[in-house]
């Protein structure tokens, strides 16, 4: 028979509502390239298809390239800067089922992205990305054939694929934190089994991401007091409530779980890769 437990977990005077991160503001500077052979329709494409990665992940508000100055953003806001170092593109020649020679088209971009506190101009991430279309990718689905029969048209893949590794980039370095909010379900064991936790929707989460359980606690080294985040689970998205709340079935760490609500430590649930 199930056993519910059900333990609220209170952080301060946080309503649950506001448990789960803000958006972060992202403002974007129009992407430069390094190549004056770089067509500007490309160059607007590959910014378009950054800009609707980011927003994908539900993340960020962006709030685009504004003319504020930096006195004038937000606090917090972020700045997007986009490079594209090159675009190449390659012709081949390969036989059809008819054994015809038939000319096929191949691309490679590479974009750098940087991301800036927008008030200090600190370098919060810098990444070279790399995306192509080679014909031998799933974009078929999209295009109706793997193949591009011309230039444009492997450029056109190569664009729709990075957003894929925009995708990539923001988990590994804008990874969406949640807390924990109850225990919602134990084992016969009393292990906890699921737990409730405080993002869905607004979030981007579905059902069977994976997050990790980290313990929060502050340790004094010196004169300073340091914040340890230890990992000491994994749990995967059940069921999306609704915009909020999520049920999570836990893969690790039960019982360390468990007995960390109980002592009424602070726990976070991490997006993973």
């Amino acid at each position: 028979m199930k056993k519910y437990l059900f333990v609220l977990v209170i952080f301060g005077s946080t309503s649950l509502l506001a448990f789960a991160q803000e958006k972060t503001p992202l403002s974007i500077i129009n992407f430069t390239n390094a190549e004056t052979s770089i067509q500007s329709g490309d160059v607007n494409s590959i910014q378009q298809t950054v800009i609707e990665a980011f927003v994908k992940t539900k993340r960020f508000v962006v709030i685009g390239n504004t003319g504020e100055t930096t006195s004038e953003l937000a606090e917090g806001t972020l700045k997007l800067e986009g490079h594209i170092i090159s675009i190449q593109k390659n012709e081949r020649k390969e036989k059809n089922e008819e054994d015809k020679e038939v000319t096929t088209y191949t691309a490679k971009l590479s974009v750098q992205l940087k991301i800036t506190n927008a008030q200090t101009g600190e370098i919060v991430s810098s990444e070279t990305i790399n995306s192509s279309a080679d014909g031998d990718n799933l974009l078929g689905d999209l295009f109706g054939d793997d193949s591009a029969k011309t230039p444009e048209q492997a450029i056109d893949q190569a664009i729709v694929s990075i957003g894929g590794a925009v995708g990539e980039f923001v988990n590994t370095y804008f990874p969406a934190t949640f807390y924990i909010v109850e225990i919602s379900n134990t084992d016969k064991k009393g292990k906890a089994s699921e737990l409730l936790i405080a993002g869905g929707t607004s979030f981007g989460l579905k059902k069977g991401d994976k997050l990790k359980v980290v313990q929060v606690r502050e340790v004094k080294v010196g004169n300073k007091t340091l914040e340890r985040k230890k990992e000491i689970g994994e749990i995967r998205v059940k069921q999306v409530e609704d915009e909020n709340f999520s049920i999570c079935v836990i893969r690790s760490g039960g019982d360390v779980i468990k007995s960390s609500i109980d002592q009424g430590q602070t726990l976070l649930a991490i997006t993973k890769q």
